[in-house]
């Protein structure tokens, strides 16, 4: 709360609690603010994967990914009814690095336990690299909700609309 004749002040705040946080792109480090914003979150297994998903994104390397993802790895899109096991998901990841200037980010809304974590995902691109899906610049952005094992390996992806969250 601000007195009347502190205007500037308040909306300095405003604007600082208001300012989206900068699209780690897969070139670097998540930028300071997604940092900033994931201590707002209780961090547990699942907030901690994101860390190293980035390093791997950062590097450009497959594999690394590939170590974050559980063998019995599931994904739901409960959007598009699509169920994806560890290896369409992985070759999801390739079709990723062949993308125009991807960016992607995992902004963590909320946890639950040691291993569940609600996040907000989005993803882009100024162009797809494939050859047989030949789009244009594109945006997506769900709700992602991720379950890891004591490992600390992803084991479940469900991902929702972001007005179907309720779902």
């Amino acid at each position: 709360l601000f007195d009347c004749d502190c205007e500037a002040e308040a909306l300095a705040r405003f604007d600082a609690l208001a300012a989206e946080p900068t699209t780690a792109r897969i070139t670097g480090a998540p930028s300071q603010a997604v940092e900033n914003r994931a201590r707002r979150v209780r961090p547990n297994a699942a907030t901690a994967i994101v860390a190293r998903f980035y390093a791997a994104l950062a590097a450009r390397d497959p594999d690394a990914i590939a170590h974050l993802h559980s063998d019995g790895v599931q994904l739901t899109d409960r959007g598009r009814g699509v169920v994806m096991r560890r290896q369409e998901i992985l070759a999801w990841w390739r079709l990723f690095f062949s993308d125009w200037d991807p960016a992607f980010r995992l902004e963590p809304v909320a946890t639950l336990g040691a291993s569940l974590a609600l996040f907000r995902r989005s993803w882009s691109g100024s162009a797809s690299g494939d050859a047989v899906f030949d789009v244009g610049p594109f945006e997506s952005e769900t709700f992602d909700l991720i379950e890891t094992e004591a490992e600390s390996r992803i084991v479940r992806v469900d991902t929702f609309a972001t007005d179907r969250l309720g779902d």
